[in-house]
């Protein structure tokens, strides 16, 4: 019996101790965790369903060029109070086809649909990008936790021998118990930062998984890569760069052109609606009587003449967006102009330093 109870709990134990180590022995690359970012991130998943609803929206605007049809039919019994009547009964159908030629944002609502179609997209491609920073800043941040934290273990081994080294000598008399004491403080030091940095290796761990839409508790590792130099271009050709590829100043862009696109629908709201039209009918009495049948083609067109100035003021609001528009357009330009230029002017700093950091170690 013991001995059965004692291989049990063998068993279990290196059961834990496989999965532990399973758990442990995941070793992730930064491409890897670019993947399952953009597998299973929430907000990407949201964003990839709002994407396929604006493209939905601009092929039901497409809808309105289509001809409307129906058909309806239906039967009726009738009597009067006059002598000698009888009951007369009788059936109809009819069907009508009719065709928008033209009505107010019309053709204009498909131009809107496709710049909000266009402004989902982007919208989809920003939050990509910065989940692709957020996977890359938390990952780069794991390794320097890893330098950070292998310092630090050499650190306090170096003071810790240092530390052996003073306390012998102390004994014989060639240092004081103040040298002992700043040793140890010393270690200490060494010590409470090695605890500060494995903390914040864990928690760049956890803020990883969750931008992967895992569990934060998930242990993993990641792989080490090499330093990498990008060929960066000068500050003029990164201005032209910078207004082509921002998502953001790309989203407000769209924006502005949606705005005009809305002005433009509302100007429309004077001009007439023009529709063509066809139908066929047939009606007879139940009894043998001739059908009669009738054929209509014909185009109508409409036009409201008064709604009380909403016309007119909703040109006016239509206006003030558009400029709204521009200016948050124009503000973001010189808003990205101006970090262009700051990060440009740090690049030169630190390369500077490193230049003076270099000297310093050697």
């Amino acid at each position: 019996m013991k001995w059965t109870i004692s291989s049990i709990l063998i068993f279990i134990l290196l059961s834990t101790n496989f999965i532990a180590a399973r758990e442990a022995s995941e070793k992730l690359t930064l491409d890897q965790c670019l993947r399952l970012a953009s597998k299973n991130n929430p907000s990407l998943r949201q964003s990839a369903i709002a994407l396929d609803q604006a493209r939905l929206s601009k092929k039901q605007s497409y809808s309105n060029l289509y001809p409307s049809a129906g058909i309806s039919a239906g039967t009726s019994t009738s009597d009067n109070s006059q002598p000698g009547s009888v009951w007369q009964s009788q059936w109809s159908i009819q069907g009508s086809v009719e065709q928008n030629i033209y009505r107010p944002g019309l053709y204009s609502g498909i131009q809107q649909a496709k710049v909000n179609e266009r402004i989902s997209e982007i919208s989809n491609e920003d939050l990509q990008t910065q989940i692709r920073l957020s996977v890359e800043n938390d990952y780069y941040q794991i390794l320097t936790s890893y330098a950070l934290i292998a310092v630090y273990n050499e650190n306090i081994q170096t003071a810790l021998e240092n530390l052996e080294k003073i306390r012998m000598m102390y004994k014989v008399g060639a240092r004081t118990e103040s040298d002992v004491l700043k040793a140890e403080v010393q270690k200490g030091d060494f010590e409470a930062l090695l605890i500060f940095e494995q903390e914040r290796l864990q928690n760049f761990k956890r803020s990883l998984n969750t931008i992967m839409g895992r569990s934060p508790e998930i242990n993993f590792e990641v792989e080490i890569i090499p330093d990498e130099i990008e060929n960066i271009p000068d500050i003029e050709a990164a201005k032209t760069i910078l207004l082509e590829k921002n998502l953001e100043y790309q989203l407000l862009k769209q924006n502005y052109k949606s705005r005009e696109i809305a002005l433009k629908i509302s100007r429309e709201a004077y001009l007439p609606s023009l529709s063509g039209y066809y139908s066929h009918s047939e009606s007879s009495n139940w009894a043998d009587n001739p059908t009669l049948t009738s054929n209509q083609v014909g185009i109508r067109a409409s036009i409201e003449l008064f709604s009380g100035f909403y016309k007119n003021q909703d040109v006016q609001k239509e206006k003030l967006n558009v400029e709204k528009a521009r200016i948050e357009l124009e503000a973001k330009e010189r808003e990205l102009t101006a970090q262009l230029t700051n990060l440009y002017a740090s690049l030169q700093t630190y390369n500077n330093l490193i230049a003076i950091d270099d000297k310093n170690v050697e």
